[in-house]
């Protein structure tokens, strides 16, 4: 506007010339000054007009520059916040809780996107409207936010996602070990206090089955632990310290308490695997006895056609004589394998399995009973036959042969103490052989007659051969008789014997099982009655030591006394119970005594 005064100087000069002039220099002057007042007019209107424009876009400026300012400081504040606060996994729930305050962020962020792009689209409006020939600070300022903002959402969306990616991991890690940990309680409980193993074999076959199936989870679980392991690494790169620290002993702990189900486990499958061979061993020990004897039965039948003629007697008694033998070797199989069934039922801490040993024991001991009785009817009935076909020396002579047999088996010498399954078998076999003397006491008489009727008024060489092998023969079956009495009174006083000894022992190692707990896990309390109390359960547990002791003494004079006269099958088993009833006495005695809770 530095021209007005010229412009007005210019004006007043013409409008003088005009007021002075004449003609058509007048008109021509006037157009000049005319045309002069409108240009001016136009270039003030057009600078008022520039001027406003100006201003307006310096307000807009100064607006935007402080919109600048102000998000590049909030932008700054963000980028300084995600530098400090580093992106660490830990428990999924501080985890989430960081991802939730991030998210936070991030739509804060998004909040603000809209007022970043309205106003950087302003200012490009702005710059295209007075683009000048060179770049202006506030160009060089929107290059300078929109880096800063591209480079915070970057980073926010980073964040966003390595956060995530960290709940993702440390939830399924923390829940694969829970998971963990609950199985390795359930495998503790189960393998705490199992059941025992059974003696039956379809029983432990099933349990067998059972625990292999644990055994597969077990080694399943091994595996996840790996993976867990793998994760855990991997978990402590991202994590604090203290964080990294729980992890790894929380995988540590799964690897230790997994280690000792494994180890827990492998004992008791092999404690399965023995007790399923020791009741396999007896299961076709059993069945084999069985399926022979059931062979054998038929040839002990009766014949429709009964033997008339003395040599077909004769031949029938040689061929069961040669059956008794293969009968009487037989006996040691059938005594093991009702020694190896009752080992079974006397070790059975299954409840379960106590009637069904005792149901195959008891059929087995029927059976081969039966078969011992119809072994011995039989040949009491071919020797009536042959007594009464006449055949009076051969009746005699199968007579004296089997008391000849059972003369020994009766001697005084033969020991017969024992255990109280072994005596029990004793007694048992000696009740069979005393129904086999009753049944040929009939057969002794019957010979007696026939021969005194046969050698009445004879006084022949044979006659009088005979009577001396009759005579021959009532003393021998008095003395098999007397003798029969005998055993029988000693198998009774072993029976009982076995008995009180079979008592004694086991009620011995119970009471000391009951001790041996209290001194091992019984601690002093802290109150002054309960220690007092405490204290006097201690004297009378002594003193209950001191009468167990006394009780060993019995035990092991009895055990002496029985091995004196014990069977051979059973020198063992006595010594056995009597060194298990010592080692156990001196393991309860040299127990630690129970001592006071530290305080």
């Amino acid at each position: 506007m530095s021209h007005a005064r010229t412009v007005q100087s210019v004006t007043e000069a013409g409008q003088g010339l005009l007021l002075s002039s004449l003609g058509e220099s007048v008109e021509g002057l006037q157009r000049s000054l005319q045309q002069l007042g409108q240009r001016w007019d136009l270039v003030r209107s057009e600078t008022e007009s520039r001027q406003l424009e100006l201003e307006n876009n310096l307000s807009q400026v100064q607006d935007i520059t402080l919109e600048i300012t102000e998000l590049l400081q909030w932008l700054e504040q963000v980028e300084l916040q995600l530098f400090c606060s580093k992106p660490v996994w830990g428990h999924p729930d501080a985890t989430k809780e960081k991802l939730n305050a991030h998210l936070e962020l991030c739509r804060e962020l998004e909040a603000r996107a809209v007022p970043y792009r309205g106003l950087r689209e302003r200012l490009q409006r702005l710059l295209e409207s007075c683009r000048a020939g060179r770049p202006c600070s506030t160009e060089h300022s929107l290059r300078i936010l929109e880096q800063k903002w591209e480079s915070v959402q970057a980073e926010a969306q980073e964040r966003k996602e390595r956060l995530a990616e960290g709940l993702t991991v440390t939830t399924e890690f923390h829940g694969s070990a829970q998971e963990l940990l609950r199985w390795v309680a359930h495998a503790e409980e189960l393998l705490g206090s199992p059941a025992p193993p059974s003696f039956v074999l379809d029983t432990v076959t099933a349990q067998i089955q059972e625990h292999k199936a644990l055994v597969k989870e077990a080694n399943a679980h091994g595996e996840k632990l790996g993976g867990l392991e793998a994760v855990a690494a991997r978990l402590k790169d991202f994590s604090r310290k203290q964080d990294g620290a729980v992890i790894q002993n929380l995988v540590l702990a799964a690897r230790e308490r997994l280690g000792k189900v494994l180890q827990r486990a492998a004992e008791r499958g092999a404690a399965l695997e023995e007790a399923r061979k020791r009741s396999k061993q007896f299961s076709e020990s059993r069945r084999l006895l069985l399926d022979w004897m059931d062979e054998v039965e038929q040839s002990l039948e009766e014949p429709q056609d009964a033997p008339t003629s003395q040599e077909e007697i004769k031949c029938q008694l040689a061929e069961h004589k040669a059956f008794q033998k293969v009968l009487r070797v037989k006996r040691p199989v059938y005594e093991a394998t009702l020694r190896s069934g009752r080992a079974l039922r006397e070790g059975a801490r299954l409840p379960q399995d106590l009637q069904p040993l005792e149901e195959l024991l008891g059929e087995l001991k029927e059976r081969w009973d039966a078969l011992c009785s119809r072994a011995a009817e039989r040949q009491h009935k071919l020797e009536e036959n042959l007594l009464f076909s006449g055949k009076f020396t051969d009746a005699l002579q199968a007579l004296m042969d089997w008391l000849y047999r059972a003369e020994p088996q009766l001697s005084e010498d033969v020991p017969v103490g024992g255990d109280r399954d072994l005596v029990g078998d004793l007694v048992d076999k000696h009740k069979v052989f005393q129904k086999e003397l009753g049944k040929r006491a009939s057969c002794i008489k019957t010979l007696k007659r026939s021969v005194r009727d046969l050698t009445r008024g004879s006084s022949s060489v044979d006659s009088q051969w005979l009577q001396r092998q009759v005579e021959e023969l009532s003393t021998r079956w008095d003395l098999v008789c007397k003798l029969s009495l005998s055993k029988q009174a000693r198998l009774e006083a072993a029976l009982r014997q076995a008995e009180e000894f079979h008592s004694l022992v086991h009620s011995f190692l119970g009471r000391l099982s009951e001790s041996e707990k209290t001194l091992k896990y019984g601690v002093f309390p802290e109150e002054e009655v309960a220690v007092q109390e405490c204290q006097s359960q201690l004297q009378e547990l002594m003193q209950s030591l001191q009468c167990q002791q006394l009780e060993l003494e019995c035990i092991t004079s009895l055990g002496e006394e029985i091995l004196a006269t014990c069977h051979p099958d059973s020198v063992i088993t006595i010594k056995s119970w009597v060194t298990v009833a010592k080692s156990r006495f001196q393991e309860v005695s040299w127990a630690p005594r129970p001592h006071p809770c530290p305080g």
